[in-house]
C-alpha cells in the first residue's frame, strides 16, 4: 500500500535530515542508553492547527498546518554539555534549508507541501526528563489534503 499523503510528508521531511549522517527516527518519544548519538527525533504537535480550512459538505479538501517537533540529542560535553546541541540543530537547520530554496529539488519537500515555516530553536542543558543537552524546534507544513484520496501526493 503507497503511504498516505501526510506520511509521505514525514517521511520526507526525515529523509532531508538523516543526509546528515545523523540517526533519526520518527513517532518515538522514549529513547534508551543504547540509542546512537547524535539522534534526532521528529514527532508530530500534540496542539493540532485549529485555524484551518475544513473540509465540508461542499469539498472534499482541506488546508491545515502540520506542526512537526524536531528533537536532537548530542554527544556528551562534560565542560560545555550544551556546545553539541547548538552545532547538532545548526546541521539540522541546514539540512532543511533546501525545503525554502526555490532553485533546490526539495523545494516544499518536493512540491508535498505548500508553505513551510522553520522556527528558530532552543537548546535545552541536561536535566529531567534529558540526561543529555538536547534541542528543539518546530516546523510547519502546510498541507493541501483531499479527504476522498489520503494517498494523492499532489
Amino acid at each position: 500500500m503507497a503511504d498516505s499523503k501526510r506520511l509521505a510528508v514525514l517521511k520526507a521531511l526525515d529523509t532531508l535530515i538523516a543526509r546528515t549522517g545523523v540517526a533519526t527516527v520518527r513517532g518515538r518519544m522514549n529513547f534508551s542508553d543504547g540509542d546512537p548519538l547524535p539522534m534526532v527525533a521528529v514527532n508530530e504537535s500534540m496542539n493540532p492547527d485549529r485555524d484551518m480550512h475544513n473540509a465540508g459538505f461542499e469539498e472534499t479538501t482541506r488546508k491545515s498546518w502540520l506542526t512537526m517537533l524536531v528533537q536532537g540529542w548530542s554527544v556528551d560535553d562534560r565542560d560545555h554539555p550544551t556546545d553539541p546541541a547548538y552545532d547538532l540543530m545548526a546541521v539540522v537547520g541546514q539540512a532543511l534549508a533546501p525545503v525554502l530554496d526555490m532553485e533546490s529539488p526539495d523545494f516544499m519537500l518536493g512540491g508535498l507541501v505548500a508553505s513551510v515555516r522553520i522556527e528558530p530553536g532552543v537548546v535545552r542543558a541536561p536535566d529531567q526528563p534529558s540526561v543529555r543537552a538536547y534541542f528543539y524546534f518546530r516546523v510547519q507544513l502546510e498541507l493541501v489534503e483531499d479527504l476522498l484520496d489520503p494517498y494523492r501526493l499532489t
